[in-house]
């Protein structure tokens, strides 16, 4: 698979004593990055099929590539370098992966592109919570969304009436719910409801 748009750059090994906020390199390694730069961790890819991408899969491969970057293209293993010295880096956040498993490599993000169609879709599981008056809580869990629309953000004004600037931001997106099959009985179900009532509720 030949790169599209850019060579990508090329890939340093994790040392152990690694953590999700810690990247522990080589002195050489370590200097090829700047605070403020953003990188991607993952493994190699060495001609799987299937899901790909740790933790979250990024891709779905159904013929084998000879990319050995591919999935760190593909990975939501991303973070923000905040610090860089010569045992490593220091992120300004944890890697959604955790610390990083043995052999994983690092690459610099040089830049994102998407694209449209395809066959493989990102699916998320959520949970929503709806409180009530008195206190009681009642839970939404779907197991399997896929998105149907791009997020779009919303500034919504805290003072309708006098427009004084004060506002907060509305992300918006739509979802569709996907079909699993509950373990318990073996029924399709879209979406698992739980009522949580408040302490000393009236019965």
């Amino acid at each position: 698979m030949a790169a599209d748009g850019a060579q990508a750059a090329s890939a340093v090994t994790t040392q152990s004593g690694s953590t999700a906020t810690f990247i522990a390199l080589a002195a050489t390694d370590a200097t090829r990055f700047q605070p403020g730069s953003i990188i991607a961790l993952d493994a190699d890819y060495t001609g799987q099929t299937g899901f790909v991408g740790a933790p979250i899969s990024g891709a779905y491969v159904r013929q084998e590539l000879t990319d050995v970057d591919y999935i760190r293209r593909v990975t939501f293993n991303v973070a923000l370098v905040s610090q860089v010295n010569s045992t490593g880096l220091t992120l300004a956040g944890p890697l959604p992966g955790g610390t990083p498993a043995t052999g994983s490599k690092l690459q610099a993000v040089t830049g994102f592109v998407d694209r449209e169609g395809g066959s493989f879709y990102q699916e998320w599981s959520a949970l929503f919570v709806m409180e009530g008056s008195q206190g009681e809580r009642i839970f939404f869990h779907y197991p399997r969304l896929q998105t149907i629309a791009s997020a779009q953000e919303t500034a919504l004004s805290l003072d309708e009436k006098n427009k004084n600037g004060l506002a907060r931001v509305l992300l918006r997106g739509q979802f569709l719910a996907l079909p699993v099959t509950d373990p318990l009985d073996g029924e399709r179900v879209v979406c698992y409801r739980s009522f949580l009532p408040a302490a000393n509720a009236l019965v």
